[in-house]
């Protein structure tokens, strides 16, 4: 996954909704063990705005929850967990997902972002591509009979 900036006009979030998502990010993911909490990691920043443009299904129930909790963020997990019930499991995979997007997150955990390699031409795609089906090819056609006589 390739990151790209999201401008303030484009984001799914506002002020308000971040501020009550980042409380919320650290009680699902505290600092520990070397690694940030969320909010130092800054979930609540570029991180939602990239999970909700990937994964938009996760944004309405976040926004469920931070509408629940705009006068108060929940004091723990228990509570939140109890208050946010149908929306605890899109919220937190909206949350540890852009936790671990960050490349502070990535880099502690040892884990290598993919990147993009670009084919810098027709003729290597091509290329990219018979040597990606060739042992498809160099086995030949391969067919199961069903119980009903029927190839498949």
């Amino acid at each position: 996954m390739t990151s790209k900036t999201i401008t303030h006009a484009q984001s799914l979030w506002t002020d308000e909704e971040r501020a009550t998502l980042s409380v919320i990010a650290d009680l699902l993911i505290p600092a520990g063990q070397g690694m940030p909490a969320a909010s130092q990691a800054g979930v609540a920043g570029d991180g939602i705005d990239e999970v909700g443009t990937l994964r938009p299904d996760l944004v309405q129930a976040a926004k469920m929850v931070t509408g629940q909790f705009a006068d108060a963020a929940p004091s723990d997990l228990d509570e939140l967990r109890e208050l946010a019930k149908d929306h605890f499991a899109p919220l937190s995979e909206l949350l540890a997902s852009a936790y671990f997007l960050r490349p502070e997150v990535a880099d502690a955990i040892g884990y290598r972002q993919r990147i993009e390699i670009p084919l810098d031409s027709e003729a290597t795609r091509e290329a990219e591509f018979s040597d990606l089906v060739a042992p498809v090819l160099g086995r030949g056609n391969v067919w199961r009979t069903t119980p009903s006589g029927q190839r498949s």
